[in-house]
């Protein structure tokens, strides 16, 4: 999957994990800062290295939800960690016209 900024996306995935920061706000009850089925914007995507993970993996950094900084040892080693992509699919708006259009052959008709 690829993501960029401005685009629209879904949560798949709300479960708290226990290496995230406490949220700032929009947090649900158990600590996820995302609610499934929720629409998000994308305002930033890339790669990140995470202290407490064994390699760098894609993450997302969504409008309208803010986190706070991982501290190591007193010094923020990441400003407002974003969230790990896998959480969350593409939004697709399509109309029943692109099925319908789908539906329609190009072969002729061959009588038997």
């Amino acid at each position: 999957m690829t993501f960029a900024p401005g685009d629209e996306v879904v949560c798949v995935d709300d479960r708290a994990f226990p290496v995230q920061p406490k949220p700032t706000y929009h947090a649900a009850p158990w600590g996820s800062p995302v609610r499934m089925g929720q629409h998000y914007v994308v305002r930033w995507a890339g790669m990140i290295d995470h202290i407490g993970y064994q390699q760098p993996y894609f993450a997302l950094r969504l409008d309208g939800v803010f986190r706070d900084a991982v501290k190591r040892n007193g010094r923020v080693v990441i400003e407002d960690c974003p969230l790990w992509a896998g959480r969350f699919r593409p939004v697709r708006r399509e109309t029943i016209e692109q099925f319908r259009k789908m539906c329609i052959s190009n072969k002729p008709l061959v009588e038997v």
